[in-house]
């Protein structure tokens, strides 16, 4: 990997990286199951791609998924669908625009140890969201709080 000639889609520019980590998925489902045990939400990432670049001076860190939903998994949910993300439809912007961009960069701690050795200094970070669809009842909210109540609980 040559960060000097990453095109956009990459983190890495200038600098040559000291490290680099990229993982790839084409889908990717996350579920939250409650005490019972049941599936209360299932997210779903399609063309996920997770990527870390460690230059000399910053650590940058990036998330895409061209799509992206949660389902609402509870019965007689009102909106099964609960949120939805949907990268562009249109064939040619396909390739470069995403329904979800994080993108992280922070400066490194000074080698010479005069500061801390922590990351401590954001140099950027970015949130891009497609087009948005999100709708939430009232039994959903009621099984979320009660999943948290008891997660702080054990905490």
């Amino acid at each position: 990997f040559n960060a000097a000639a990453a095109d956009d889609d990459h983190l890495g520019r200038g600098d040559r990286p000291e490290g680099a980590f990229m993982v790839q998925v084409p889908v990717l489902h996350v579920s939250l199951v409650d005490a019972a045990p049941r599936e209360v939400l299932l997210l779903t990432m399609s063309k996920v791609k997770y990527e870390t670049i460690v230059n000399a001076d910053d650590f940058r860190v990036s998330l895409r998924a061209g799509d992206l939903q949660v389902d609402n998994y509870l019965p007689f949910a009102a909106f099964p669908v609960m949120l939805s993300l949907r990268g562009p439809r249109m064939e040619k912007e396909r390739g470069r625009l995403k329904a979800l961009k994080l993108a992280v960069q922070m400066l490194r701690p000074d080698r010479s140890g005069a500061s801390s050795s922590s990351y401590q200094h954001f140099r950027q970070f970015s949130l891009a969201l497609g087009e948005m669809d999100l709708r939430l009842d009232s039994n959903l909210i009621a099984a979320l709080a009660d999943i948290g109540a008891r997660q702080a609980a054990l905490w």
